[in-house]
């Protein structure tokens, strides 16, 4: 079995932007805090003014803890984010770009490609994925949606035939800033209305905003 990649570069000025790469790594430095837990939170929030409500309520709660400058750091580079024209790219490219670094520490992976089509042999994966990795114990592919919403049965169809055209040699993931509950509902209105679904859609794991640290 023959698999190769083939990079499509569309997220790549996202991935790369200092904003995404600084608050990525802070979030990894504060792997098991609040400070994680509250940039996804603040991320995951559909507009600026929602945004700094959060923060404002946020506040109170860090202007007299030691963390405090951090707090009022990464508060600057969110609000940055969320006004800029390009937001959707760019949270996305968040959710990527952490999702890739959480995998790169657990897998140490041997070869990795992002935004890519997936090639095993003559053929080749409908849709791109974000994610793309092989190591010595595991190989995986991901799809990274901010918000469950965006998910559809193409997209888990597409990691399915991944993982089947692949002789399960490939895990699949789907990975959220939602919560569980939303990506449970999702998947049952999938269910609903594409009886294909049915039995299969389970086989994609689904990495939510609980379990997002350790892709459990």
């Amino acid at each position: 079995m023959n698999i190769s990649y083939e990079p499509n570069f569309s997220m790549e000025k996202f991935n790369n932007d200092n904003r995404i790469q600084n608050l990525v790594n802070i979030c990894l430095d504060n792997n098991y805090g609040q400070v994680f837990d509250d940039i996804v939170g603040a991320i995951a929030l559909p507009n600026e003014n929602a945004v700094i409500d959060f923060f404002d309520k946020l506040e109170h709660k860090y202007r007299s803890a030691p963390n405090f400058q951090l707090f009022s750091k990464y508060r600057l580079i969110i609000l940055s984010l969320f006004r800029d024209s390009q937001i959707k790219n760019l949270k996305g490219a968040f959710l990527e770009v952490l999702s890739f670094k959480i995998l790169e520490k657990q897998h140490n992976p041997y070869i990795f490609c992002t935004d890519c089509n997936v090639i095993i042999d003559s053929w080749k994966s409908n849709l791109t994925v974000d994610i793309a990795m092989e190591s010595d114990s595991s190989a995986l592919c991901c799809e990274c949606k901010v918000p469950t919403s965006k998910f559809t049965w193409n997209i888990f169809k597409n990691l399915l035939d991944i993982k089947n055209q692949s002789q399960n040699y490939f895990s699949v993931y789907a990975v959220t800033l939602s919560e569980q509950e939303r990506m449970d509902s999702k998947k049952q209105r999938i269910n609903r209305s594409v009886p294909e679904s049915i039995g299969v859609i389970d086989e994609v794991h689904c990495i939510t905003r609980e379990n997002l640290i350790n892709f459990s």
